[in-house]
């Protein structure tokens, strides 16, 4: 990358002034241009200047809220005046909801504050990159169970750690209402579900800021070797997610063909979200299935499939043509699943998967991970 072109707008005169003579100090005049304004004014007869070709491309505007022209805030006036990337300079340390822009805190030192928006300058980029030479959509595969404790998230992350090592690029989403993964899959960004919802439930918002948000929201966990989306640090916050925004939000994920594979863990009831994943978003799902000498997990998985075949032709077809059933925790014995027999079986491991620390490496554990690396080549061929 070359220069990077940065102009900042702020109307504090001492604060611009302070932060020019820091990074005149730190010299980092041979990788940054920067123009820097105190007024709306000054900062609008440049822009105009740009729109006439008179000035190199501008690749990030750093401004102060209220010192970008309105004029400038709608996708068709960026385009004008061809501005790769709006950011917010404000004085909240925390994002807030009320801005569209993605917001960078003004009194982090020179340093830390260029680095910031270099971070989110070559994020975007790398997301424009991808979304130009995307050929295909992500495969999205649901993992579910009818009954609680059949070790569906524990098969959900052995799956995508395989997938990853396969070389594949995952991202794990969770819709649970009650998550059980905070320790292990934080939320490290700071992003949550309801800055998100606002722009989902946006209908004129601008996709490819809706795309960055998500971008925004995704976190990564380089043991598991994939990466995620956990959205609902508060188990109500997920009940704000209506059918509408869980298609929009998905579609829009999938859409941008980031992944390879993304892979949504369900909750083990039969809600509107989960109803929504199996027939109007996966591709295939997993119904995992505990160990067959436990009758609650086989009264639980049989009255389901009662249900399902009093549904519709069409409606019940959605699910017998995308479901692949597995066994979890297998000891014996064989059984079938919306008329398949099960011919995915995980042997039962003994502490294999911890919610706090993740896999154990224990050498009992081979006939687990030759289970799920059967589970992946279903899925990969």
């Amino acid at each position: 990358m070359g220069k990077l072109n940065l102009v900042i707008a702020d109307n504090d005169t001492s604060y611009l002034e302070s932060l020019w003579k820091y990074m005149q100090l730190i010299n980092v005049s041979e990788v940054v241009l920067i123009h820097k304004f105190t007024s709306r004014e000054a900062l609008e007869s440049f822009l105009e200047q740009r729109k006439r070709g008179d000035i190199q491309e501008i690749n990030v505007l750093l401004v102060r809220p209220d010192l970008l022209p309105l004029s400038y805030i709608t996708p068709k006036g960026q385009e004008n005046i061809d501005i790769a990337m709006i950011l917010f300079l404000t004085d909240n340390p925390v994002d807030s909801n009320e801005y569209t822009f993605p917001q960078v805190y003004k009194y982090l030192t020179a340093d830390a504050l260029l680095k910031k928006v270099t971070d989110l300058y070559l994020k975007k980029m790398q997301i424009n990159s991808a979304l130009r030479t995307s050929q295909q959509r992500s495969t999205c595969l649901a993992l579910f169970s009818p009954s609680g404790g059949a070790g569906k998230t524990t098969l959900s992350l052995a799956l995508a750690k395989t997938l990853g090592q396969e070389g594949k690029r995952v991202l794990y989403v969770n819709l649970e209402s009650t998550n059980s993964l905070n320790k292990l899959l934080p939320n490290q960004t700071g992003a949550s579900a309801s800055q998100l919802l606002l722009y989902i439930q946006d209908e004129e918002a601008d996709s490819m800021r809706t795309n960055e948000k998500i971008q925004e929201a995704i976190a990564r966990n380089d043991e598991l070797n994939l990466d995620y989306l956990n959205l609902f640090d508060n188990s109500f916050h997920i009940l704000d997610l209506s059918k509408k925004n869980l298609i929009s939000l998905m579609k829009l994920v999938l859409n941008m063909s980031l992944y390879d594979f993304i892979i949504i863990d369900l909750e083990s009831s039969l809600n509107a979200r989960t109803i929504t994943v199996l027939e109007e978003i996966c591709d295939r799902f997993f119904w995992v299935h505990g160990t067959l000498d436990d009758n609650y997990h086989q009264m639980k998985s049989q009255q389901l499939e009662k249900d399902i075949d009093n549904l519709s032709y069409e409606r019940s077809q959605k699910y017998i043509k995308r479901c692949i059933p597995v066994i979890n925790r297998y000891y014996y014995g064989d059984t079938e699943i919306l008329g398949q027999t099960v011919m995915l079986k995980i042997p039962y491991t003994r502490d294999i998967f911890n919610l706090e620390k993740g896999f154990s490496n224990q050498v009992d554990g081979i006939n687990f991970w030759r289970g799920v690396s059967q589970i992946a080549l279903t899925v990969s061929n």
